[in-house]
């Protein structure tokens, strides 16, 4: 489904993501100017957590959650779930280090936490919420 405007800018943080993910996974293929040892993939996992992933969790927790919820209270199981893996996501940064089983736990989550928002949160969204809560969404995601 293609995304509304109004949900673009996290999709595009999400592909980051998602890369972040395959790169921290056991047995990750080597990727052309990405980290390759274990010690540079954890330091640019971090450094990414400080650019944008935190921020990221931020954003969906104080604007895009609390506003679905308000126009589609069918999805408040969905988001309940999701601010869980948030939390895991947050622990698994936090202790994160070079141990690879460590590395691939968090590769994993990542990316099934990223596709869960994808393909559940985002389709549902945009089939439950009309064209003006959808906008009213996008103001809000701008103004953080």
């Amino acid at each position: 489904m293609k995304r509304h405007p109004a949900l673009i800018p996290l999709s595009r943080e999400h592909h980051q993501l998602l890369l972040l993910a395959q790169l921290l996974k056991r047995n990750a293929p080597q990727y052309k100017g990405m980290p390759q040892t274990a010690k540079d993939k954890v330091k640019y996992a971090k450094q990414l957590w400080g650019q944008l992933i935190s921020a990221h969790l931020e954003q969906e927790e104080t604007a895009l959650f609390p506003t679905i919820a308000a126009c589609a209270p069918a999805l408040a199981p969905l988001l309940d779930e999701l601010k869980h893996e948030h939390e895991q996501l947050r622990s698994s940064f936090e202790l994160l280090d070079s141990d690879v089983s460590r590395m691939n736990e968090l590769g994993w989550l990542l990316e099934h936490h990223v596709r869960k928002e994808e393909r559940m949160l985002f389709e549902q969204t945009q089939s439950l919420l009309s064209d003006a809560q959808l906008l009213r969404l996008k103001t809000l995601l701008s103004a953080d």
